[in-house]
């Protein structure tokens, strides 16, 4: 049984059994690109070149967040970075043409704890 809290659109244990997807973009991001909560959560990038991505601020209310992130392109590494153009710790890197990495939201209040990797392709 699945319901729905139609306030602040909350789901409690849904069935899911075929044709499920996520929202998705593709775009071509230039240094320092702002990704927001109002992104998709599949975002298909393809870089002229590396760069960097500023991540939404992590807090109570992007906490739990998700972004699958994934670089299609060959024109370099994307390295994302805090909403205040920090690192975070461990750094977080898309390989060139084909890398992807999940991403979610900590919640944390010091910014470069804030995102951390779920899974990825890369080694």
């Amino acid at each position: 049984m699945s319901r729905v809290n139609e306030n602040d659109a909350r789901s409690y244990d849904p069935l899911i059994v075929s044709g499920f997807k996520l929202g998705q973009m593709d775009f071509i991001p230039a240094d320092n690109a702002v990704i927001t909560a109002g992104h998709p959560p599949v975002l298909r990038m393809t870089p002229a070149g590396a760069v960097d991505i500023l991540m939404p601020a992590s807090n109570e209310q992007t906490k739990g967040m998700v972004f699958w992130l994934h670089n299609i392109g060959a024109g370099g590494i994307i390295t994302l970075k805090t909403s205040a153009d920090a690192a975070f710790s461990p750094a977080i890197t898309i390989a060139v043409s084909g890398g992807w990495v999940m991403v979610q939201c900590t919640g944390s209040a010091t910014a470069n704890l804030g995102w951390k990797v779920v899974a990825s392709n890369l080694p």
